[in-house]
């Protein structure tokens, strides 16, 4: 990963450019950068709720003292022993500490603490690994002296970063050799202590734990935390080391439920980038094997399921079901074709037929990937952006590294796109809210544009660069945006829109650049060059309408050939070579032999080492097609029957199973055996809804479906479909629960309504409701309804009355309610967009400690809770503290259940569902 520069917020204290500066060492700089960053912004952990905010508000309802007192003994609960973690490449194995936030890579872990009253956070480092990658290859002693190697780690950066360190205590960690040296800054305002402990387990292999803390909290606390953590490491039989030599990084057979990694191919976690500098002559290691046959299957909807087991589900472990056949973009790297995906990472070898697919499960930060590129830039490799930053794949190393704002100068996470230009040594990062970045990686520097530069809008869908950064063209929702001079101060900025130009459409499918300098812009049904002020615009009709003319249906992508053709793809995957000369399309492809189905999402002009240029179209949902001159080809990712990535609802039905609702329909599947799966996509006689948002079980039998178009009961392979014209206030159907009375609760974008078994009694703002826009529905134990509305608070039904709860009259933090869950103690959880309240007694009382951040989904058991949400991740919380948890299919955590076995699958606003 590139070195940092020019952040605001840069740090003055020697404590940070203590950590900082070990970014210079090889192996710590995939283990200390986090921490430089963790360092200067407190963690986004554990925030804790305002003190104002902790007084129990006046109610219209009288508060009642034993609802207080119940939620301060779940606190004070005793927290299960935190399970040891293993990192075996890296040599170790330790106990994290409770209340410390953990981030790991294979080679290294990280413990950051809560930051207190604006002062820095205790950070406590492990790491393992040769001696070369803590001193550097040409400091090693020979033979590798454990004293020597410490003093010379010390030095270097007692001299750096003006600390003292002690003189080396001897000891042992977990029976190999050791020493030990404290340590304390001299700078006065900002003083900072901490202890270096460096083991040697063999002459080869060192473990190191570094811990650093301001000098009051480290003799107070942080001091015993790191012996406590210390005190918990277990030193494995011996560290493995990087290979001398990389002649093959994967040797996989690749299964429906991810790759098994080979030595060299340990991805790293999403907070540790590894920096490499390949040489210029090294070559492309990764080669995947030859898949094996899919081992998940679709059976048809009359089929039984096979019955849960509790047997199976205990030894079925974490998994992540996601289709990596809906493709966003694609590049290619030598041999190897890369696609990001909204269900993960794919690469096929193009020689041998290999697959491989990464996910969370192989250390990838998230699952949904938006952009790609090929950017062989010092630091950098095959990068791929999606909501949790960049993931970088050394291809010589066989390593995934992180680039994110909690490690990095990267102004934003949520990417869009991608642009490297390798002649001119920089990338350029846009952001699907937020502008772009431009990293330099010859000047090291970052350069961050938005609406302040000139941009029309911080959305960014597509980038193109003329010369080295002379104008950057942006696609974005408000036409096209052209900086001059890379957006520096004195550059101009230039906004074509339907105002000023020929667009005729705001939101744009592709952008490119020839080697003239002019631009190709793919819009609606239109294509457009743009040649300095000159516009021209084609089209099917001002071609003649010639079946080989043009396509018929909207663009979806284009790209730019060698030799100054465009090629352009349609949405139903018709792929027109355009030549500029002659004004047409000289060759339309269609539905040929090879060609995957649309829709299409993007088009890429590449060319394997030694061989013409090839095309390369995407789809969502079939994979990826390619045109070598002759035939087309398909590539596709095995054995991936979840039929979409977004999960928009998970529920149980009366037989244990689990359905989930996508975008592309539902499923369902047996929670200890998902590798089967009963199929009901969207489009199809198999069930009677264009469109899925909302599951539950029925009171007594079958299953209640609701979506854009309605409602719809399934029971015993019978489906009844109702609308508004049956009853219901509104089809647009987005909450479902069904009671113990036997009546099914609707919540629609325009009221709320309960069906009897016979017909449906509607509550809207006509009769009363403050607002009739109904987000979630929760059925409770004492068989009360509980209704979140948005901007209209909390509604209880009980006793065949309907209660009102806001803001202004009983203290939610917000009227828009997005979750609701039951604790275990019978308390209602209430998730809102500024954060979770609890409801006990008709009291709202502030949950102690929970992060004030916008809620997407809740579950609970017992005193534990877990919380999803929009953009953060999840967040789980054991009767005692909050923590969060990485790994996950998205930041965006639309829904979660707990099955029978007590597993929890998770489910992503894209990305797919993942059990935990």
């Amino acid at each position: 990963m590139p070195p940092r520069s020019g952040k605001s917020n840069q740090p003055s204290s020697n404590a940070f450019r203590l950590v900082s500066s070990l970014v210079l060492l090889g192996l710590m700089a995939a283990l200390v950068f986090a921490v430089w960053f963790v360092l200067s912004s407190p963690p986004p952990t554990a925030q804790s709720i305002p003190a104002t905010a902790s007084v129990v508000p006046r109610m219209a309802v009288t508060p009642s003292a034993p609802a207080t007192s119940a939620v301060l003994e779940t606190a004070q609960e005793a927290t299960p022993a935190t399970p040891e973690e293993e990192l075996p490449r890296g040599g170790f194995a330790f106990r994290p500490l409770p209340g410390f936030n953990l981030t790991k890579t294979d080679v290294s872990a990280t413990l950051t603490g809560q930051a207190t009253d604006g002062g820095l956070a205790p950070v406590l480092l492990l790491s393992g690994g040769t001696p070369a990658q803590f001193v550097g290859a040409d400091r090693v002693p020979d033979p590798p002296e454990l004293g020597a190697i410490l003093d010379s780690f010390v030095t270097y950066f007692s001299q750096e970063d003006d600390f003292d360190a002690t003189e080396p205590v001897p000891l042992t960690v977990d029976g190999a050799p050791a020493l030990a040296v404290d340590l304390l800054s001299r700078d006065e305002a900002n003083r900072f202590a901490g202890r270096i402990v460096m083991a040697q387990p063999a002459p080869d292999t060192l473990f190191v734990m570094v811990g650093v803390a301001p000098e009051e909290r480290w003799r107070t606390e942080t001091e015993a935390a790191y012996q406590e953590t210390l005190d918990s490491v277990h030193l494995l039989t011996a560290a493995a080391t990087p290979p001398t030599t990389v002649t093959e990084i994967v040797t996989v057979v690749s299964t429906a439920t991810g790759p098994a990694l080979a030595a060299g191919m340990t991805p790293s976690s999403e907070a540790t980038p590894t920096p490499s500098t390949p040489p210029a002559t090294a070559t492309e290691a990764l080669t995947p094997l030859p898949t094996a046959p899919p081992t998940v299957t679709a059976i048809p909807a009359g089929a039984a399921l096979p019955t849960p087991s509790a047997e199976e589900a205990a030894a079925l472990g974490s998994l992540l079901l996601a289709n990596a056949n809906i493709v966003n973009r694609v590049t290619l790297s030598n041999d190897n074709l890369w696609a990001a995906t909204d269900g993960g990472v794919t690469v096929w070898s193009q020689e041998n037929d290999g697959f491989v697919k990464f996910t969370p499960l192989d250390g990838l930060a998230s699952n949904q990937f938006n952009a790609v590129t090929i950017c062989p830039l010092p630091g950098l490799g095959v990068v791929f952006g999606g909501d949790a930053g960049l993931q970088i794949f050394d291809t010589r190393t066989g390593r995934w590294n992180a680039l994110n704002t909690g490690n990095s100068a990267i102004s934003f996470d949520d990417v869009s796109t991608l642009f490297c230009d390798v002649d001119n040594g920089f990338l350029v990062i846009g952001y699907q809210r937020h502008g772009l970045d431009i990293f330099d990686v010859s000047a090291n520097s970052w350069t961050h544009l938005d609406r302040n530069n000139g941009l029309g809008a911080d959305i960014v869908r597509d980038v193109a660069v003329i010369g080295d950064r002379e104008r950057i063209w942006v696609s974005s929702g408000a036409g096209l945006s052209v900086l001059e001079n890379g957006g520096l101060p004195d550059g101009t900025a230039q906004l074509y829109n339907a105002a000023n130009s020929p667009l005729e459409l705001a939101q744009l499918t592709g952008l490119a650049a020839d080697d003239n300098g002019a631009v190709w812009i793919a819009g609606g049904r239109k294509l457009y060059r743009v040649d300095g002020d000159e516009w021209t615009v084609y089209d099917a009709a001002n071609l003649g309408g010639e079946d080989l003319a043009f396509p018929s249906a909207p663009l979806a992508g284009l790209d730019v050939a060698a030799d100054g053709s465009v090629w352009l793809a349609d949405a139903n995957a018709a792929i027109c070579r355009f030549d500029p000369v002659a004004e047409r399309c000289t060759e339309i492809h269609r539905q040929e032999p090879g060609m995957a189905a649309g829709p299409v999402t993007s088009l890429f002009v590449g060319s394997l080492e030694g061989s013409d240029e090839q095309v390369y179209y995407a789809t969502a949902g079939r994979g990826v097609s390619r045109f070598d001159g002759d035939a087309w080809r398909s590539y596709t990712a095995p054995g991936e029957l979840l039929l979409g990535n977004r999960i928009r609802s998970l529920a149980l039905d009366k037989e244990g199973f689990i359905w989930v609702a996508t975008e592309h329909g539902a499923q369902q599947f047996s929670p200890s055996n998902p590798g089967v799966m009963r199929l009901y996509p969207t489009g199809s006689n198999k069930i009677p809804l264009t469109d899925v948002r909302a599951i539950a079980p029925g009171s007594v039998r079958g299953l209640w479906l609701g979506g854009d178009d309605g409602l719809a009961y399934l029971d015993d392979g019978r489906w009844t479909r109702y609308t508004s014209a049956d009853g219901l206030p509104d089809d647009r159907v987005q909450a479902l629960a069904s009671d113990r009375q036997r009546r099914t609760w609707i919540g629609t974008r325009n009221g709320l309504s309960i069906w009897n078994g016979e017909s449906f009694f509607n509550l809207t703002r006509e009769n009363g409701l403050p607002s009739d826009n109904i987000t979630a529905l929760l059925a409770a134990d004492d068989n009360s309804i509980w209704i979140g509305t948005s901007n209209g608070g909390l509604y209880q039904y009980a006793n065949n009355q309907l209660r009102v709860y806001t803001m202004d009259h009983a203290g939610l933090l917000s009227d828009t309610v997005t979750a609701l869950a039951q604790a275990g103690d019978g308390s209602i959880l209430v998730g809102s967009e500024l954060g979770l309240t609890r409801f006990a007694d008709n009291v709202v009382i502030p949950v102690e400690g929970a992060p004030a951040v916008a809620v997407a989904s809740l579950v609970a058991r017992g005193d534990k809770i877990w919380m999803g949400t929009q953009g953060d991740g999840l967040y789980y919380f054991d009767g005692k503290a909050w923590t969060r948890q990485s790994g996950l299919p998205s930041l965006t955590i639309s829904t979660l259940l707990m099955d029978p076995f007590g597993a929890l699958w998770v489910g992503g606003d894209g990305g797919g569902l993942m059990r935990r």
